[in-house]
């Protein structure tokens, strides 16, 4: 088989690549599973994100978020929202739903496919691929690295480092026979350097938890936190997952393009990766549309592309994220103890579900009343910091 544009990945970036590429081009896509769908993501999605995006998530609502509730040791936080700022879905409708809308397009997708090595010829690339059992190749023009966290395309072009252990989170999520009525987070010394969650799931509940740059189990340490919190329900299902926190070192090269998880685009803060994904693979599409030629010149303008539109974003998540998990739990506790009316309604005034960088401009102005309780030199400090970023 011969493919102008083959993906490697069939998550949302694969697919939301896919979709806008298989119009004009032929297109094939390898997905490795029998069928569509990451079920050990929450799936908490921005709506306004979504929309943006021109994504149809609807059919495959579980939930709708406007309020949550964020905990440290001993105090804890409420936000709520005159109307919802977030869906929590199943990823499989949602994905089938992406894959669909390629299909229509006239991509093809391969399941239970896996790509297991890439070669370049002189115009382009020859696939070998482990298709239910057997091995096939197929060539094309141009390769898109959509196989996420562990993409050994990406590593095998030299795009990429293995990936250090602190620059990962390790994450496990039980799917629980519970209801709930908001959203629970959970900053706790068993989420070494992240957080824990319940989230509302329709008529179910995904309880879960990620650490950073530790060798703990994320599986045992969740089973404390649910016998801790006395959260209690029939375990329908549990899974877990690691997720890399950071960039890799390119991400385009002559007729190759790295897209989603593969390149690292993952919100730092939170861990998600649907929403930079789905954006990295459309800018992919504009970028292979307008391209005279796939040199690495003419692919370079991906990388400036995502850059402007997400670099910002995600370089901000790193630096914030790793200042906040640098606060004590009594730090934590002191903040959530004495932070006012008028910093709580900037935060909501100025809140954005997959934009984080708000969190820098109500830091900065609010700045003295969020940290007076550390201490005058622990709130310089901590300001001194912010503003580096």
């Amino acid at each position: 088989m011969h493919f102008d544009i083959f993906i490697a990945g069939a998550g949302p970036a694969g697919l939301a690549c896919a979709g806008e590429l298989a119009s004009e081009f032929e297109v094939g896509i390898a997905e490795e599973h029998p069928e569509l769908g990451n079920i050990s993501c929450t799936g908490v999605l921005g709506i306004k994100s979504l929309e943006r995006l021109g994504i149809d998530y609807k059919d495959s609502v579980l939930s709708y978020i406007k309020s949550a509730r964020l905990h440290s040791n001993t105090e804890n936080l409420e936000f709520s929202f005159s109307k919802p700022v977030a869906v929590v879905v199943d990823r499989a409708a949602f994905d089938r739903g992406l894959g669909e809308n390629a299909l229509d397009e006239g991509a093809e997708i391969l399941t239970s496919t896996r790509v297991v090595k890439v070669e370049r010829k002189r115009k382009g690339w020859k696939i070998k691929l482990l298709r239910e059992g057997k091995i096939e190749e197929v060539e094309a023009k141009v390769l898109i690295g959509a196989d996420g966290f562990r993409s050994e395309i990406a590593l095998s072009q030299g795009l990429r480092e293995r990936w250090k252990p602190a620059h990962i989170l390790s994450c496990y999520q039980l799917e629980v026979n519970c209801s709930a009525e908001l959203t629970e987070v959970y900053f706790t010394h068993h989420a070494r350097n992240f957080f824990a969650w319940k989230v509302p799931a329709g008529e179910k509940c995904r309880v879960g938890l990620c650490s950073r740059g530790t060798t703990l189990s994320p599986k045992s340490a969740l089973k404390k936190l649910v016998s801790e919190k006395g959260i209690e329900g029939e375990i329908l299902a549990e899974t877990g997952d690691v997720i890399p926190l950071g960039i890799i070192n390119k991400t385009y090269a002559e007729s190759l393009l790295i897209v989603g998880e593969a390149a690292g685009f993952i919100k730092p803060i939170t861990g998600g990766g649907v929403i930079f994904g789905i954006t990295s693979g459309k800018l992919a599409a504009e970028v292979l549309k307008d391209a005279g030629n796939f040199s690495e010149g003419s692919l370079s303008r991906y990388e400036k592309l995502w850059k402007k539109n997400m670099g910002r974003e995600i370089n901000f998540g790193l630096h914030f994220s790793k200042l906040f998990h640098s606060l004590t739990g009594e730090e934590l506790d002191k903040i959530f103890r004495t932070l006012d009316k008028e910093a709580v309604d900037e935060i909501k005034k100025n809140f954005s579900f997959d934009r984080h960088s708000f969190l820098l401009k109500v830091a900065l102005r609010h700045g003295y009343r969020i940290f007076r309780a550390l201490g005058t030199r622990r709130s310089a400090e901590l300001l001194g910091e912010l503003r580096k970023i």
